[in-house]
């Protein structure tokens, strides 16, 4: 989890860099371009988030505020709802990344496709997997006393996701930015 939680901070920062860059870019396949960094942050969002909700749940369990069954069901509507989120930003990011191999055709480009084609039918493989065993959870809960602190927990943990990885974009524009006029 810290590890994509810092992997998510990074895709945060490097969409704001890239919307810059992007602006100025006059070659191939740039609307997709625009539209998967987009992707991008959506994805660097829906990271933030699915991380934060898991920490903030966890120690909202330790403390006692929730208890175990009201920490799975955060957890089955964290995945069903983020999960899937990552998994579709991650396979158009896929998509955007053998353009790119096909673009630039260099080894490192067809490294970087490989990985995100393999990594994207592995996401889709676990998350498709779990889609049923997380329903379930949720459909078996028939505690409303929790409700409250169900929402209660998603919207603070979503709204700090926000926050945060709103200010990681605007570092990376900035940062193209200065790059651009030195």
């Amino acid at each position: 989890m810290i590890i994509n939680f810092f992997l998510s901070l990074w895709n945060a920062y490097a969409s704001g860099q890239n919307m810059v860059f992007l602006e100025n870019y006059k070659g191939k396949f740039k609307e997709f371009f625009m539209i998967a960094n987009s992707f991008g942050l959506l994805l660097a969002f829906s990271g933030v988030a699915y991380t934060t909700i898991f920490f903030i749940s966890y120690i909202a369990s330790l403390v006692g505020y929730i208890n175990v069954n009201t920490l799975n069901v955060i957890a089955s509507y964290n995945l069903l709802v983020f999960g899937g989120l990552i998994t579709v930003s991650g396979l158009v990011i896929a998509v955007e990344s053998i353009l790119i191999a096909y673009l630039k055709r260099n080894f490192f480009s067809i490294f970087i496709a490989l990985y995100n084609v393999i990594a994207s039918i592995w996401n889709l493989y676990a998350y498709i997997s779990s889609f049923e065993t997380a329903r379930n959870i949720i459909s078996s809960n028939n505690d409303d006393r929790d409700s409250g602190k169900i929402v209660l927990i998603l919207i603070i943990s979503v709204l700090i996701a926000f926050f945060i990885t709103y200010n990681f974009y605007n570092l990376g524009k900035k940062k193209a930015k200065e790059l651009l006029t030195q």
